[in-house]
């Protein structure tokens, strides 16, 4: 079980890849009476936090070594309450439209996504043992909790129907979801002593764990509903209410599920050699296994998945579109977020900005562009999440995201 526990917190700060939850057709961007279909397909990762550094996050995407300046300086950063989140995510999105009958257009759409969900809330010892080692507080008891850490992959596929009639349009649809890696851990009332030698650490509180098991196929199985409702109103206001991935993950075939007020000890492997060196977190994992005699306890659970809730109005100014955007993603640390998000519909190009706060961050911007060219094809590119790029050293936020879409127009 301290294998799982230690392990398992070590990821939070050694996660190579992140993906995303999926994201919906925006259909008023590219659809219109003439659209027959369309054809959606995107990606994007970003990574966000209220104290680790782009500069810190960039290293760890890379595998490259984390060098004192750079953890220094995300040490100065580092608050009473920290948050980490990472997502991204993969897919394709196709929508077939019909002919409007009796005022109202009728439609269905199909969709597959593959992505991973990372966060987690930690407070400054557990950032100082897992950068700096144990060795700096020999003969130390110190707080390491409370401590969340959520880790979760899954692939998706589903579809639904799309009606619109008059100034609505309603999304609604099902997704089978393949749960394909969890990991959840827990503690509170937590410490850790280092013996004088720091080559002895003892654990004691209040500790839960629940980790799918190996391969990803046999790991667990769900379903989720989403559905969608725009509208518009007077003077070229438009509204967007949407839920995203509201369902259950069932993991089978007796997973770890522990959970237990608990001393835990173990020796003879020092914390502090091994975060120096430049090996991959597999490589730390392995490590610790090798070093620690895990008892754990095997049982079925279920998970809530990480739904989204948005809801958004949009107002046309000859060419400008301008968007506020209030979301909520169910991931531990992760705060309502606002959005304010401009964009110049030109012909054939379409520049964009936006400036938003939370999430699992605080104040950050963003920049896109959008491309049109061809018969019916669009791209936008964006960079969701600008300080982390800008001031690598002194701010948080990297992302990057791609859209592409292209519309079959009625013959």
């Amino acid at each position: 079980m301290a294998n799982y526990f230690l392990t398992s917190i070590l990821i939070i700060f050694c996660l190579p890849a992140f993906v995303k939850g999926q994201t919906a057709v925006d259909t008023n961007k590219v659809s219109s009476p003439s659209t027959s279909a369309v054809l959606y397909i995107y990606g994007n990762a970003f990574a966000n936090s209220n104290n680790i550094s782009g500069k810190l996050t960039s290293a760890f995407i890379k595998g490259g070594y984390i060098n004192e300046e750079t953890k220094n300086t995300t040490l100065d950063r580092i608050k009473t309450k920290n948050r980490l989140g990472f997502e991204a995510n993969y897919g394709v999105t196709f929508v077939k439209f019909s002919k409007k009958r009796r005022g109202a257009a009728l439609g269905c759409y199909l969709r597959y996504n593959e992505g991973i969900y990372f966060s987690s809330t930690y407070n400054e010892n557990a950032f100082r043992l897992f950068f700096y080692g144990n060795k700096q507080f020999e003969g130390q008891t110190v707080d390491f909790s409370p401590l969340r850490f959520s880790l979760l992959s899954t692939r998706q596929i589903g579809g639904g129907a799309m009606l619109g009639k008059g100034k609505n349009k309603f999304w609604f649809g099902v997704d089978f979801v393949q749960g394909r890696q969890h990991t959840d851990v827990r503690a509170t009332n937590t410490t850790f002593a280092t013996a004088i030698d720091g080559n002895d650490l003892t654990l004691t509180g209040d500790i839960s764990i629940k980790q799918s098991v190996r391969p990803a196929y046999k790991a667990g199985y769900g379903f989720a509903l989403n559905g969608q409702w725009f509208t518009d109103i007077k003077d070229k206001v438009y509204l967007n209410f949407m839920v995203d991935n509201l369902g259950l993950v069932f993991w089978g075939n007796n997973p770890t599920n522990f959970t237990r007020d608990t001393t835990l000890q173990f020796s003879g492997l020092n914390l502090n050699d091994v975060l120096e060196s430049d090996s991959s977190w597999q490589a730390i994992q392995d490590s610790l296994s090798e070093a620690l005699l895990p008892t754990q306890k095997t049982q079925n659970y279920h998970t809530v998945l990480p739904f989204y809730l948005k809801a958004s109005a949009t107002k046309y100014f000859n060419k400008f579109k301008i968007s506020l955007i209030v979301d909520y993603r169910h991931m531990p640390g992760y705060i309502p977020r606002g959005v304010v998000h401009a964009t110049y519909m030109g012909k054939w190009f379409m520049p964009s900005v936006s400036v938003m706060y939370g999430g699992y961050g605080g104040f950050n911007t963003g920049l896109g562009a959008g491309f049109v060219f061809g018969k019916g094809y669009s791209l936008y590119i964006e960079s969701l999440l600008n300080e982390g790029w800008i001031a690598p050293r002194n701010a948080s936020g990297i992302g990057v995201g791609v859209k592409f879409y292209k519309t079959f127009l009625s013959r």
